[in-house]
Parts: structure tokens; sequence; C-alpha cells
């Protein structure tokens, strides 16, 4: 309703990192749909067969893009069969997840979280169950938090380029402010595996 409003009155909108469909906004985000590709892409080349998948909010862009994004790559090798938890993009949400997905008789060797913070939850639920990382089960997120190169977590993540993100909106601000462009840019960052 708010971006509605700015736009009525001719003020432009810039989503950063976030996505919504069919409004007038100019767009500046990490393409999270590739980053959610290249997870599946990374686990299905370490020969895993059992997938799971840890969501954050289903209605945010960012969430729903890299989901959409792992599934394609899972589909891509004839994988559909993917256990999803809800993990409340929080650390408490996952390890909680983590807790009932490391219980079941026939658990993912395999786990993409939608963001660093869950990934570390997942991660340390498995070390509460015993299972060890990467010989029984690997991890990737999404983020390149600090804290992901932690040495007690050395996580596999997908990294997104926030300084060039960051560029790209002050440089879309100056432009803005200058009178152009008027119609809404679309801005696609890549992400990398680290």
């Amino acid at each position: 309703e708010t971006l509605g409003e700015c736009v009525q009155r001719g003020t432009p909108v810039i989503l950063f990192n976030r996505v919504v469909p069919d409004t007038p906004a100019h767009v500046i985000t990490v393409d999270n749909f590739a980053g959610g590709r290249t997870a599946a892409e990374a686990l299905v080349s370490a020969k895993h067969r059992r997938f799971g998948y840890i969501a954050g909010h289903a209605d945010t862009s960012t969430s729903i893009d890299r989901k959409r994004g792992f599934y394609a790559g899972l589909n891509a090798h004839d994988i559909e069969d993917v256990i999803e938890l809800d993990g409340r993009y929080s650390y408490e949400g996952a390890r909680e997840a983590g807790l009932e997905l490391f219980a079941m008789k026939r658990r993912p060797d395999a786990i993409f979280c939608a963001n660093d913070m869950m990934a570390l939850g997942i991660m340390d639920a498995a070390r509460q169950r015993g299972i060890n990382i990467p010989q029984d089960v690997s991890v990737i997120g999404f983020d390149d938090i600090p804290q992901a190169s932690w040495s007690s977590y050395r996580l596999t993540t997908l990294h997104q380029p926030i300084d060039a993100m960051v560029r790209s909106t002050v440089d879309l601000v100056l432009s803005l402010r200058e009178g152009s462009p008027a119609e809404p840019t679309r801005h696609l960052v890549s992400p990398y595996l680290v």
C-alpha cells in the first residue's frame, strides 16, 4: 500500500533486496533464484541424494526466490523429494526444525537454508544429535554473514555482494535526483558460493 501511495504522489521507490511483483518500483537485489539453484547444483554435484530445505518467511521475495531456485536446480536432476521445514528466518527456529529433522529415520544428507543464521541453527542441532558435518550431512546457507567463517562453523554459503548492491542503490538515487531514469529499473547482482 505504501509503495502504491508513493508512486501515486510521484515519489520514486527503490526496493533493496526485495521484489514486489507488478509494482512500478526500482529493484536492486541479489539474484536469489540463481543462488538457490547454485546451492542445489553444489549439493547434487557432491553426490547427495536426500535433501532438506529450511525456509524463511513464506511471504518474502527472498525466501520465495531462493526456494524456487533450489527446487528448480533439484528438478533439473529429476529430484523432487525434499523435506521442507520452516525455520522462521531465525537461529532458534532452525535449531528446533533441525532437531525434528535429525530425529527422522530417513533424514536428509544435504540441507539448504534460506539464510546463514538458520544454517548455524541447523549445524548446532546436528551436533546436539551427534551428527557430523560434513561427513553425515552437508549444509549450505545464504548471505555470507561474518559468523559463517567462524572456525566452529566454517559454513558453505552463498555470498550476497552487499557492497555492490549499496553502490548500485546510491548510483540510482543520484540519477533519480537528476531526473532519470523515469521507468523502473531492475538490477540483479549475482551471488557466489563461498
